[in-house]
């Protein structure tokens, strides 16, 4: 991953999903531990996918749950390939993509954080299970 060497990386995961099949219920779920809440930080994605994926754009749901209990909720959409259906992602046989979640965010207390992405894909059917998405990855990155 882009970040992992960097010492100001606060906290670097990635999820595998399951047969590379994300279903809707199943949402990644990446806790963090904030003791610094003077810096500002970067939240970094990154989406992993092989060609089985059919479509061009990721739609998520997004939850970050602070440490007194209370949460934001948005709905973003991340492209995983251009206008020529060619994937944009670094990789061969899998592809992954890099994006900023979060630009210079400050935390505003210490203690537990927790990010949730969960697919927000619009299916045909009601198991909406998303063939080729093989991981998500969640970093911090404090910036100087």
């Amino acid at each position: 991953m882009l970040f992992s060497c960097n010492s100001n990386t606060l906290f670097d995961e990635t999820i595998s999903i399951p047969d590379n099949v994300w279903n809707k219920n199943n949402i990644a779920n990446f806790t963090v531990n904030v003791n610094d809440t003077s810096s500002l930080y970067d939240v970094v994605l990154t989406v992993t996918n092989n060609d089985s994926y059919a479509y061009a754009n990721l739609y998520m749901f997004t939850h970050i749950v602070f440490p007194d209990k209370k949460f934001t909720r948005d709905t973003i959409e991340f492209y995983v390939a251009n206008n020529l259906g060619e994937w944009t992602g670094s990789g061969v046989k899998n592809y992954t993509n890099t994006y900023k979640f979060k630009s210079n965010i400050r935390f505003p207390k210490v203690g537990e954080y927790t990010f949730s992405f969960e697919q927000a894909m619009r299916c045909s059917d009601t198991v909406c299970n998303l063939q080729g998405v093989e991981q998500l990855g969640l970093s911090l990155i404090r910036l100087k």
